[in-house]
């Protein structure tokens, strides 16, 4: 489509340039919202909520059982 424009352009055929010009806009449109979708089946706040109600206290479980042996000694 954009060889096409520029050879409007070229030929003069200005007239024309508008109705390519608005089918690059759709085309690249389409391309846009293709690239915005996520490829993750859920979004990435929804993994970081997961992560700190899981592993959160998991990992301070373990730092408290290692704080309870190292002072416990």
């Amino acid at each position: 489509m954009l060889s096409e424009v520029r050879d409007r352009v070229a030929a003069g055929e200005f007239a024309q340039v508008g109705s390519l010009n608005d089918a690059v806009a759709a085309a690249t449109s389409g391309l846009n919202t293709i690239n915005r979708i996520s490829t993750w089946p859920w979004r990435p706040e929804t993994l970081r909520g997961f992560l700190s109600a899981v592993v959160l206290p998991i990992v301070i479980w373990l730092i408290t059982a290692l704080l309870g042996r190292i002072v416990s000694t």
